[in-house]
């Protein structure tokens, strides 16, 4: 299994960012510790303040996230095409 989590926290905190990723994926493998993971990485996402809820733009006022399309395509197709070799079989 390839995971990958999309955001923007990334954006404001890689650090963070890649924190918050690995600590998921560790509860996730504790709770499901069948999949056999292979790759997992953290990409940049989009983020469309209109398409918020009232009650989520007077939140984000307080806390702003980056507006806008953040996502690295090249980097994402990268790392989809690296995964092929990890998938082959033997």
């Amino acid at each position: 299994v390839a995971l990958f989590s999309v955001g923007t926290l990334i954006l404001k905190s890689p650090e963070s960012g890649r924190a918050e990723h690995t600590k998921f994926i560790e509860g996730l493998v504790e709770v499901a510790p069948g999949p056999n993971v292979v790759a997992d990485i953290v990409f940049s996402g989009y983020f469309d303040r209109s398409n918020l809820p009232w009650w989520l733009r007077i939140i984000d006022r307080f806390a702003p996230t980056p507006q806008g399309d953040h996502r690295n395509w090249p980097e994402i197709q990268a790392w989809a095409k690296s995964l092929v070799p990890k998938f082959e079989s033997p």
